[in-house]
């Protein structure tokens, strides 16, 4: 009967403004395939996982007790997926379920209630891997350095001063009485990865609300403000699907199109998957031009 080897705890440096934290994890491998184990992480520490799935098929998070309900974990998870891993949650909380399944994350991501079910079939034999430890010790000190040329880079004008964060604009109107559309944009056309910007992007989804087409069926989002999109930024939009979608919003059959996006932002979106979850329809005349067509077809 095959036996868990005792966790690694990696220690997790902080990126940005998130705190160190840190995760145990475990490399197992058969005749055929290696996997990464996770266990006791968060939602500041799960990036790393990222890191140690490298050489891996597999990644096979336990999630029992884990409070990761988080736009920087869908973007983890995505960008796993997108790497062509196999991912595998253990035992998700309900929360994190009904943010996969509103997002269509549910059809590319393995759930599984127990750990040993999910090891038995996704890698059946195991046994583990030498390499972890040795691996623990060279990846912690890459993070580091990784995490300081982030904050420094992230939160430094090039003088040592401190650079504000730009603020967002958002504008949102009535297409037609089917469809609204909210126009982001930022100062310097840029959307970044710290917590305070995403809340403020955040702020903006209520703007739909206010707008109230009679039968909203598409909420178009039109980013041709934004020149550059950051990976975190990017799932936060992931919430704009959940808030229109709520129950009892009444907005159950409501799809969400991104238009007038840059290259880059088309890049950083692809990269991540999450041109999976949303139509994007890169032209904005042309994402109107469709909702009109469709709003006259109905």
């Amino acid at each position: 009967m095959f036996a868990m080897p005792e966790p690694i705890t990696l220690a997790v440096p902080g990126r940005f403004n998130s705190p160190d934290a840190e995760l145990k994890f475990s490399l197992l491998a058969n005749s055929q395939n290696k996997a990464v184990v996770a266990s006791d992480f968060s939602s500041d520490s799960l990036y790393a996982i990222s890191h140690l799935a490298k050489g891996c098929d597999t990644v096979i998070l336990n999630c029992k007790g884990q409070d990761i309900d988080r736009d920087s974990v869908l973007s983890t998870l995505v960008a796993l997926n997108r790497e062509g891993k196999k991912v595998v949650l253990v035992d998700p909380s309900e929360g994190l379920k009904r943010r996969m399944e509103s997002t269509k994350m549910a059809s590319i991501i393995e759930i599984r209630a127990d750990l040993k079910e999910a090891l038995n079939e996704f890698i059946p034999n195991a046994r583990p891997d030498p390499s972890a430890r040795s691996i623990r010790h060279q990846l912690e000190g890459e993070l580091t350095v990784s995490s300081d040329l982030e904050k420094r880079d992230f939160r430094n004008g090039g003088l040592g001063t401190f650079t504000p964060l730009p603020e967002i604009s958002a504008q949102g109107f009535a297409l037609n009485d089917r469809t609204a559309v909210l126009r982001i944009s930022s100062a310097d056309g840029n959307l970044y990865e710290d917590t305070e910007f995403q809340n403020r992007l955040r702020a903006t989804f209520p703007i739909i609300d206010a707008i109230k087409p009679a039968n909203l069926a598409e909420v178009i989002v039109d980013l041709s403000g934004i020149e550059q999109l950051r990976g975190s930024s990017a799932t936060a939009l992931l919430e704009l699907s959940n808030h229109v979608k709520e129950p009892n919003k009444g907005h159950q059959a409501v799809k969400v199109t991104l238009t007038g996006i840059s290259e880059k932002v088309a890049q950083t979106l692809s990269r991540l998957g999450l041109d999976r979850m949303f139509e994007v329809i890169p032209d904005r005349d042309e994402a109107f031009k469709r909702a009109q067509e469709r709003t006259s077809a109905n």
